[in-house]
């Protein structure tokens, strides 16, 4: 029993951490904002003047 509890308290413990998410990592729901791509400006061209 007391070996579950502490199975059970790592678990917990592993899943409030704050995982970084890999592309090969599928099961990743939400991404950290760091992660996220940014959408692209896009490329205008300079006139020379």
């Amino acid at each position: 029993m007391t070996k579950q509890r502490r199975w059970m308290k790592s678990a917990i413990a592993a899943s409030i951490e704050v995982q970084v998410a890999l592309p090969w990592a599928r099961a990743t729901r939400r991404r950290p904002e760091a992660m996220k791509t940014k959408p692209q400006q896009p490329i205008r061209a300079l006139a020379a003047r």
